[in-house]
């Protein structure tokens, strides 16, 4: 039995335009035929008669006057198409998946602060993998801060819910390279639980994770932030901002 996801643009449209209320009188009889070729069998007689077996059932119909077929083809049409297992709200559905745009591939790269306070992401200009500059905002929004939600303003000490890193993981998936930047020890190692759940949960997420650094430091500026990615890159030039100003959350 065939339905609407083996069939092409065009002959869902014709699909569609044969289950749809009232009826259409404007649906071509060439258009029909190729439909009927896409999920049975059309066999021309040569005396204005065309053989169909459709779903287990064969009908016979004659070839119109005209470019149109009739109403009343129409009404034997849909219960040809019904016995395919075509329908208009299978057609809806494939239409609305069709519709969806697709998602962007990954581009540009981001820097990754994460210690057990939270994590920071920013998305960064850079030029052969070295980032130059810290930038205020990313395609798809601003900077983001993700805090745990105990935010204990003592340190985390328990284990961090997987559902965080999930999180931290979809805030991260537009960008196409990634460098982390970590601080912690044992469980408040944010660097480490959260590429081990790379690891087990999302390896497609872990390829794009060109490097990460661990730092003694809590609390780290942007400036610092962009230090130890260029250091990791070797990259040794001063900083060049083009317009002198670091981006802000």
């Amino acid at each position: 039995m065939a339905d609407a996801s083996h069939l092409d643009h065009h002959h869902r449209r014709t699909a569609a335009a044969i289950l749809s209320h009232p009826v259409s009188h404007n649906i071509e009889w060439r258009e029909v035929v190729s439909l009927l070729e896409a999920i049975g069998e059309v066999r021309d007689e040569h005396n204005g008669k065309f053989k169909v077996a459709v779903g287990g059932e064969t009908e016979t119909l004659h070839r119109p006057n005209g470019k149109d077929v009739s109403e009343q083809m129409v009404v034997d049409l849909r219960r040809m198409l019904g016995a395919a297992g075509i329908t208009a709200e299978g057609l809806r559905e494939r239409q609305d998946l069709s519709a969806q745009p697709a998602a962007p591939e990954p581009s540009g790269h981001a820097i990754l602060v994460i210690n057990y306070h939270g994590a920071d992401i920013y998305p960064t200009d850079a030029t052969n993998g070295a980032p130059k500059r810290i930038v205020p905002q990313d395609p798809h929004g601003k900077l983001r801060t993700m805090h745990h939600k105990a935010d204990n303003p003592e340190g985390w000490y328990g284990r961090i819910e997987k559902s965080w890193y999930a999180e931290l993981a979809k805030a991260l998936r537009p960008a196409a390279e990634i460098l982390i930047i970590g601080n912690g020890k044992g469980h408040s190692n944010g660097l480490l639980q959260f590429t081990q759940y790379l690891a087990q949960d999302d390896h497609e997420l872990m390829k794009r994770i060109v490097g990460s650094i661990e730092s003694d430091d809590e609390d780290l500026t942007e400036a610092q932030i962009l230090a130890l990615a260029r250091e990791f890159y070797g990259e040794a030039a001063p900083r060049d901002h083009g317009d002198g100003q670091w981006g802000e959350n």
